[in-house]
């Protein structure tokens, strides 16, 4: 850290020679506000490190050290999908502060539904593969003898995940962008607390089982809590929210879940080439439905404008 700050000063001070630092030159009010706000951010992160970094500590200690490959080769899953879906932050987060900086309420409520109807899709996409053919894959990429307890562990934290993820990757961010940061972090540091202490719990009656639910429920009642406090401050009704965002994801992911039962049940895939099929295949279903029904007339969502064209630019080659 010292390297890269004297490192960033020589090349500012070689291309701006006249910079200076001075405490006179200050905005302390500013600072101040910057602090906090680092404050906040800091106590997230350590809410999330007790949410998703604690798990085997608790498996090691009330269980055996042989149990937690079992739970780290599932968990690894969904922190992957967690920091692609996180990855929205990047845009809400400054968008939402800019909107909200000029006073564009309409502009910041559509953002809030356009990106949790995305972020619910992409979460229902890769999660139903994961509920469906994660305990497959696992047992094809480490061993067979995983696919038993890895998978209940896999399908155990997905199912919360998809409640989860969609505030995680909107929600949270889009209140931080806000200023609206003090729920969001203290609710994810008590959220890692319940974690830790469901996890201690539950791990002697229920053993791995335990553990996933003791990380699983504290992730979905905290979604609902950012759920409702992005709500109010965003000044979206929540029936509002139900009926844009949820109907046509959830409908739209049944075709694909359909897929993935069948080549599961029915053609009973489990070599890499098998698998790797069905994935394609259900991103094809997937698309297709995301397009022709999930997107179709959406008020927020122009699919078509941006398709059209490169259909037609295809058409012509």
């Amino acid at each position: 850290m010292a390297f890269d700050f004297g490192l960033c000063w020589v090349l500012v001070r070689r291309r701006y020679p006249a910079t200076r630092v001075r405490l006179t030159d200050f905005d302390w009010k500013m600072a101040r506000s910057i602090f906090a706000f680092s404050l906040y951010v800091l106590v997230l992160n350590a809410g999330a490190r007790l949410s998703f970094e604690t798990d085997s500590m608790v498996i090691g200690g009330f269980m055996n050290v042989g149990s937690i490959p079992y739970f780290t080769v599932a968990n690894s899953f969904i922190i992957y999908l967690m920091e692609f879906l996180v990855a929205i932050a990047a845009v809400v987060m400054p968008m939402a502060t800019r909107l909200q900086t000029q006073g564009k309420k309409a502009e910041l409520q559509e953002i809030f539904l356009k990106w949790s109807k995305i972020a619910l899709s992409l979460t229902l996409g890769a999660g139903l593969f994961l509920l469906v053919l994660g305990p497959r894959f696992i047992a094809w990429w480490v061993d067979p003898t995983f696919e038993r307890p890895a998978g209940q562990v896999l399908q155990i934290l997905m199912v919360s995940y998809l409640i989860f993820l969609p505030m995680r990757g909107v929600a949270l961010p889009m209140l931080m962008g806000l200023g609206k940061a003090g729920l969001p972090t203290i609710g994810f540091l008590v959220a890692g607390l319940v974690n830790l202490a469901l996890s201690i719990l539950l791990v002697r009656p229920l053993g791995l089982a335990g553990v996933a639910l003791g990380t699983a429920i504290p992730n979905v009642l905290f979604a609902v809590l950012i759920f409702g406090h992005a709500c109010r401050e965003i000044e979206v009704s929540v029936l509002a929210f139900m009926r844009y965002v949820i109907p046509r994801a959830v409908l739209g992911a049944v075709p694909v879940l359909a897929l993935l039962l069948w080549f599961k049940f029915g053609l009973e895939v489990r070599s890499l080439v098998e698998l790797a099929v069905a994935g394609v295949a259900m991103a094809l279903v997937f698309g297709v439905m995301w397009v022709f029904y999930v997107c179709r007339n959406d008020p927020y969502i122009d699919l078509w404008s941006w398709l059209l064209p490169r259909l037609r630019a295809w058409g012509r080659v």
